[in-house]
């Protein structure tokens, strides 16, 4: 199945989600990440859906985590 995305809000939020879901591996490649970016928007005081809180919260979980 492909999504197309519009812009970034959907994509990211279907980003967080996957990793949410996760039961084995996230691969992240590219020249720049940010582990305070905020994956679902409008930004909220919740952290549970920053970067690097949804890779912790993965790795606790033990699945292995590759950036």
């Amino acid at each position: 199945m492909v999504d197309f995305y519009i812009d970034g809000v959907n994509y990211f939020k279907d980003v967080a989600l996957a990793m949410e879901n996760a039961k084995e591996d996230i691969m992240i490649t590219g020249w720049w990440v940010s582990p305070e970016f905020s994956l679902i928007r409008p930004y909220t005081e919740n952290l549970k859906y920053r970067l690097d809180n949804l890779l912790f919260a993965a790795a606790e979980r033990d699945v292995k985590v590759f950036i």
